[in-house]
């Protein structure tokens, strides 16, 4: 089988975002077309101000305050320049559209910022002089050992200014263990892999946590390390060359081992989650592969007129429970059947694209996801090729939504279609992660009318419905509740009978969190999530997190998070949390987006705390619970609560 290892998602998409690319700056006033700049224009823009500013700091580890050297620390920023075109450095002028350009890695900053980088010595510390006022955010390249840091730290440096940072890195963990075969010896040369459930994209799927692939060794040891602290899942497996596509029909049946996870099974319903801890092994993770007959597939692909496909198909077996651990190839035979190599026993999806050539279903892009068990038999299966469903019906918007905020074009009259957006997003279950080869079709608009049409719909899928200030309260088929139950399509479906309810009836929760010293909580993680724990899925407008402010931006103190003075994330950004208060950035205050009426828990974890997928896990939900406190949210209305920032 071909495996391919994916990079997981980074902790914080916005820190990403931050470190690569240059913000957009806008001056207010009417929009103009920006004027043709030409090469005298372009080099008469000043060049990036030297300052005499100074950023000096030290990076350690979280845990003992251990320095850690040779980490790349990246300093960014500055004040920009903005000239009269809106392109290069000045004075503004008045009613200018005025727009710095997103830069790429590797070009240079734009005018009035600078980046640069430096190399911790062997006591941790680097220094950064020459700066100009302004604000900088301080960022730092993966390191082997520890976990990359979800906050950015930020500082607002005055002219000839100061100022000292200490960035603190957590470090990763290790799984150990040996591998057994049937009669209990060491196995050497077994693949091990950690894997754990995480969210990227709005999609919840299993992917791989650290460690990458290790094998055995010739005593059936193997070690896992570069781990970060979390839940996995642990599998071992030992191929032979079973999975590579056959050269020649089989005679006779094949034995070898099915992928097994922790603590011994061939399922992932009754696998056992490890827990690692930061700076820790986590031993004793042995498993005994178990001895299986190989199965083989038979795959007869139509298209979607139910003729015999001309043209060469993308054909494939893709494990149902791991997303990240590659695909079975299928291999085309003289008869235009596809026939897969040997594989264990286990439920797959069969994924067929039709991608070549010049066929309609390559120009309509058809293709098909079947799910397919195998138990030591040869299985064949027929699958036509669709262009996807479609799902169809009525949005229902709750209160009154307001206006736009941007002009529509000239001669043109407001829509609604500017307002609500319809989407689908894959869902996944306890016992199924991403369905390769499935397809969400694309986001459509509501028409004035109130209707909408979703195609292309391909897998597993959930509803959803996003506006200016409007929020998802419910989706309906057939008068039935289907908010919390995935649409299961194979592609050929028409659902027409969808009713999508959004409202701007909702409430607030104003937030002031404390630590255990009473002291206003900098940069702690904050959830808020539905007192109905069906409600508690990948996406789910009852599902809310973020962190609480860092230090304002007018004292200079290094900050983390989005960075002091940086905007906070508003209704709809995916957080649905806000800076709350006169002061939009005083720590430990919080206010949260909009938030459909009814019952919530609220918690706060202390600063350092992961939010990276288990967010929207119900089993994480579920532990965090007893520790919650609960109010009502009414709408119209802000609800205040006090809270205490608790252990993770």
């Amino acid at each position: 089988m071909k495996r391919s290892r994916r990079i997981p998602a980074l902790a914080a998409t916005c820190a990403l975002v931050g470190f690569w690319a240059w913000p957009v700056a806008q001056v207010s006033g009417q929009a103009g077309p920006p004027p043709q700049r030409t090469p005298q224009a372009q080099s008469a823009a000043p060049a990036n101000p030297a300052g005499t500013g100074k950023i000096s700091g030290q990076v350690v580890a979280a845990d003992n305050g251990a320095p850690v050297k040779r980490v790349i620390v990246t300093v960014m920023g500055g004040t920009p320049q903005l000239s009269a075109s809106g392109r290069g450095s000045g004075s503004g002028a008045s009613g200018a559209n005025v727009q710095v350009q997103a830069r790429g890695a590797g070009s240079s900053p734009p005018p009035g910022m600078v980046q640069k980088q430096k190399e911790t010595d062997a006591e941790g510390r680097f220094e950064f002089t020459d700066l100009p006022a302004g604000r900088f955010s301080l960022n730092v390249n993966f390191q082997g050992g520890f976990i990359r840091p979800s906050q950015i730290e930020s500082v607002q440096l005055a002219a000839r200014g100061s100022a000292t940072v200490t960035i603190r890195l957590e470090r990763t963990g290790a799984i150990t263990g040996k591998v057994f075969d049937e009669t209990g010896d060491p196995l050497p040369r077994a693949t091990l892999r950690a894997t754990r459930w995480e969210s990227s994209g709005g999609v919840r799927r299993m992917q791989g946590g650290g460690g990458g692939f290790n094998m055995t060794n010739d005593l059936g040891e193997y070690r896992l390390w570069d781990v970060p602290p979390g839940d996995y899942y642990v599998s071992a497996s030992y191929m032979t060359g079973n999975y590579a596509p056959p050269a020649s029909e089989r005679e006779d049946p094949k034995f070898g081992f099915a992928p097994t996870f922790y603590p011994g099974t061939a399922s992932m319903d009754g696998a056992r989650a490890v827990t690692v801890r930061s700076g820790q092994d986590t031993p004793g993770v042995d498993i005994t592969l178990q001895r299986a007959k190989m199965g083989r597939v038979t795959a007869i692909v139509l298209d979607s007129a139910g003729s015999p496909l001309s043209q060469r198909s993308s054909v494939y077996l893709a494990s149902r429970h791991d997303s990240s651990g590659g695909a079975t190839g299928m291999s085309r035979r003289p008869d235009g059947s596809y026939l897969s190599g040997d594989v264990p026993p286990g439920d797959y999806y069969l994924v067929a694209n039709q991608s070549q050539g010049d066929s309609p279903a390559a120009a309509t892009g058809e293709g098909a996801v079947v799910p397919v068990s195998v138990n030591g038999d040869e299985v064949t299966v027929t699958v036509q090729l669709n262009k996807g469903a479609t799902v169809s019906g009525q949005v229902v918007v709750e209160g009154k939504m307001p206006e736009p905020t941007t002009r529509p074009p000239t001669g043109s009259q407001p829509s609604s279609q500017a307002r609500i957006m319809v989407s689908a997003r894959q869902a996944t279950t306890a016992t199924a992660s991403y369905i390769p080869g499935s397809s969400p079709g694309r986001p459509a608009p509501m028409h004035d009318d109130g209707t909408f049409e979703l195609t292309g719909l391909r897998g597993s899928f959930r509803l959803f419905a996003s506006g200016n200030r409007a929020v998802l309260k419910s989706v309906r088929r057939g008068g039935q509740d289907i908010l919390t139950t995935p649409l299961e399509l194979n592609g050929s479906e028409h659902v027409t009978d969808v009713e999508i309810v959004v409202t701007t009836e909702t409430g607030t929760i104003d937030f002031s969190v404390t630590d255990s010293s009473g002291e206003p909580a900098a940069g702690a993680f904050v959830l808020i999530f539905s007192d109905d724990a069906t409600r508690w899925f990948e996406g789910s407008p009852y599902v809310r997190q973020a962190r609480t402010p860092s230090a304002p931006a007018s004292t200079g103190v290094p900050s983390g998070g989005r960075g002091a003075g940086a905007p906070t994330a508003a209704p709809g950004s995916g957080t649905g949390l806000a800076a709350s208060g006169t002061n939009p950035r005083e720590p430990g205050r919080l206010m949260s987006g909009t938030l459909v009426p009814g019952r919530y828990g609220v918690i706060a974890f202390e600063p350092g705390a992961s939010i990276s997928g288990p967010a929207y896990d119900p089993e994480a939900i579920a532990k965090m619970r007893p520790r919650a406190t609960f109010v009502t949210v009414v709408a119209g209305q802000a609800a205040t609560v006090q809270l205490q920032t608790v252990k993770q």
